[in-house]
């Protein structure tokens, strides 16, 4: 989320710092709907200045219940976008992964937005799978925490009207939740490991899949992933990618060995990616790649989700330029 200091003078500090107290959680509320972080950024603008607008408590200084304000505000226009980029998504080639977010794998940042398995690429591809108004509905009580009748308000629905919506979007979810069987979900999988990976660990296991493709050894893959490993490729229709799920063990650690022989990158680096362990690839063509390896909760590579796509890898491009 970025607003500039400009953008911000003339508010007063009290109300300032309550925006920006509780602008992370809308943010990722607005990149959980969109699965974009430009998007994101975008609907705060808008937050903003709606904040700016709002009935000031006399006492506060600021809106009432700011958190439940800058939420309801983040969920509908993030749902708005959605419906205008409708048209978009329809007939979209290959899989749709969202926009990722990357940090450094050795010091990521601290509280990356919000906890970073609530922003994981597996739990956001798992909601594309669900209706946005249902998605938003879910995302307000179960990761947001809001109470029911305060999610029903921030929606402009009944509480009867919610909890239709909340067991749409649950038997939605668990049935999408077949196609990634392996990969741990903060929403339906609660056991221990299905969180965000040590940073250790995660580079770690970023290294051994790597070394292990580069050298091409399926032993050590098979002893990396999850039988049930599924690997998706969002090329957009810009890049080239695989515009169907490869599923199964056997299928992936072909198609990996194939792929890295056919076409070896020239640089690659280690990543966290939505929290997960993951890398960047550059590649002779000027193309990149930025893949998660989605854990199974066993310590095992449960998916892996790769971003193709140019149009959703300018932020990673620039952060990269930034670093220099």
């Amino acid at each position: 989320m970025s607003l500039t200091a400009s953008a911000m003078r003339g508010t007063s500090a009290a109300r300032t710092d309550a925006f920006l107290a509780h602008a992370p959680a809308a943010w990722a509320q607005a990149y959980r709907l969109t699965g974009s972080s430009a998007d994101a950024d975008d609907v705060m603008q808008d937050a903003w200045l709606r904040w700016q607008r709002a009935e000031v408590g006399a006492e506060a200084g600021r809106p009432r219940e700011p958190r439940a304000f800058l939420l309801s505000v983040a969920t509908r226009l993030a749902l708005d976008r959605l419906r205008s980029r409708r048209r978009a998504r329809t007939g979209y080639p290959g899989p749709w992964l969202p926009e990722p977010l990357v940090s450094d794998i050795v010091a990521p940042e601290a509280g990356l937005i919000e906890t970073t398995e609530t922003l994981s690429l597996a739990l956001l591809r798992l909601m594309e799978r669900v209706p946005p108004s249902e998605r938003a509905a879910l995302l307000l009580v179960e990761v947001a925490e809001m109470e029911a009748d305060e999610a029903a308000d921030a929606l402009g629905i009944t509480p009867v009207a919610l909890r239709q919506r909340l067991s749409r979007a649950r038997r939605r979810l668990a049935a999408a939740r077949a196609e990634l069987p392996a990969a741990a979900d903060p929403l339906l999988d609660r056991s221990p490991g299905s969180g965000s990976a040590d940073p250790e660990a995660a580079r770690a296991l970023a290294e051994a899949v790597l070394q292990a493709v580069a050298s091409g050894d399926e032993v050590m893959l098979r002893r990396l992933f999850a039988p049930e490993i599924v690997l998706e490729s969002d090329g957009g229709g810009k890049a080239a990618a695989a515009l169907n799920p490869i599923r199964g063990i056997d299928k992936v650690v072909r198609f990996l060995i194939s792929i890295t022989r056919k076409h070896p990158a020239q640089g690659v680096r280690l990543a966290l990616v939505n929290g997960a362990p993951g890398f960047i690839q550059d590649f002779p063509d000027g193309s990149m790649s930025v893949s998660a390896l989605v854990p199974d909760g066993q310590g095992r590579v449960g998916a892996i989700l790769t971003m193709r796509n140019p149009d959703k890898l300018g932020a990673v491009r620039r952060l990269l330029d930034g670093r220099g």
